[in-house]
């Protein structure tokens, strides 16, 4: 199996199947931390953090886990989705 950090750096270099595999590896662990914060929308949040995670990809220096920067901004994006829920009323 190929570790994460292995398939960030592919996927730093082009190869958009690298991508694929740490989407599907790390898809549904989103998915539960998004449905346990949130009563509905949690596909939407889940790809949000993916399209927040391919444009950053290159400040992630390795110096923790990949999982570990994700869900750094998952988090984010579910403080921005408060934001706009308490902003809409």
């Amino acid at each position: 199996m190929t570790s994460d950090a292995e398939l960030v750096r592919a996927w730093r270099d082009g190869d958009a199947d690298a991508g694929d595999v740490l989407v599907e590896r790390h898809y549904d662990a989103l998915v539960r931390f998004f449905r346990t914060k949130t009563s509905r929308g949690e596909d939407d949040l889940v790809q949000k953090t993916f399209l927040v995670c391919a444009e950053r990809l290159s400040t992630y220096q390795g110096h923790g886990t990949f999982r570990a920067f994700l869900f750094g901004i998952a988090r984010n994006v579910l403080f921005e989705h408060y934001r706009s829920k308490a902003k809409d009323g």
